[in-house]
């Protein structure tokens, strides 16, 4: 996997053997058993997640699914250690707990309710974003840009090749299929500082650059475009966004429409 942003590792195990509790936590995400809704992602003590438990929402990645479990197994961890030292007896913990599970279940009631026909159309899209342009300006310089790495020197060399002038483009074709390399845009500050010099630093109108050497092996950029700071993004990129501003403000608007109708056909006094 190409390594060219900073970014804290992540862990797919974990193992603790810390007192007052043993903990042996097993992951199995990713193993090529077939599917099955109950097979237990984690264990932590007497407590299972099975893979029912997080199969709701088809549209989970294997790295949010990795998010989820590494989230449960740290809450099971908590709650454990919190009741073996007594803090499931707090009078004042019991109460905020009964407090929040009234208020969690009438947010999904609203949630629901408002929810249900709540739609945003493209017209909308498009005008919340003539009338926001500011807030769609870069802070910083940015690049659209191919990214290629490898780190083998000769096979660097060749890619460079095949992207260059010469290269033929039924190569440049098969080369980027064989990678499944798609354009991705980058901020200065968030890259390597090898690629940092050439992307933001040089100002030559050079699109393609490499082999880039870094501690991590040979890169290859093809520049597709370069932004100013202070240019604004057009509204494909940040339709999306914009979307959900857009449905964010009339869920807001609806919920408050939906609350006075409540107050005003329910009985309640406030002393």
């Amino acid at each position: 996997m190409p390594v060219w942003f900073r970014r804290k590792p992540g862990f797919n195990v974990l193992v603790s053997l810390q007192k007052p509790f043993f903990v042996l936590i097993f992951l199995f995400i990713g193993c090529d058993k077939p599917s099955n809704n109950l097979a237990v992602l984690a264990k932590v003590e007497n407590a299972e997640l099975l893979e029912k438990d997080l199969s709701s929402d088809p549209t989970n990645s294997k790295t949010k699914i990795d998010q989820l479990v590494n989230q449960w197994v740290s809450d099971e961890i908590l709650f454990n250690s919190a009741v073996k030292s007594g803090f499931n007896n707090d009078i004042d913990l019991n109460f905020s707990s009964k407090k929040y599970a009234r208020k969690l279940v009438g947010q999904r009631y609203l949630k629901t309710v408002v929810g249900r026909d709540l739609a945003v159309s493209s017209d909308e899209v498009v005008e919340y974003y003539k009338n926001n342009l500011d807030s769609f300006k870069r802070t910083k310089k940015e690049a659209k840009v191919y990214h290629l790495f490898t780190d083998n020197k000769k096979e660097a060399l060749e890619i460079v090749r095949v992207l260059g002038v010469k290269g033929k483009k039924q190569e440049k074709n098969e080369l980027f299929v064989k990678r499944g390399i798609h354009p991705v845009v980058v901020r200065s500050g968030s890259v390597l500082p090898e690629l940092e010099k050439t992307l933001f630093l040089k100002t030559s109108k050079k699109r393609l650059w490499g082999p880039i050497k870094s501690r991590f092996g040979y890169h290859i950029l093809f520049v597709l475009e370069r932004y100013e700071s202070g240019s604004v993004i057009i509204l494909e990129e940040v339709y999306d966004e914009v979307f959900q501003r857009v449905f964010q403000q009339k869920f807001a608007l609806k919920s408050l429409h939906v609350l006075d109708s409540l107050r005003n056909h329910t009985p309640y006094v406030i002393n």
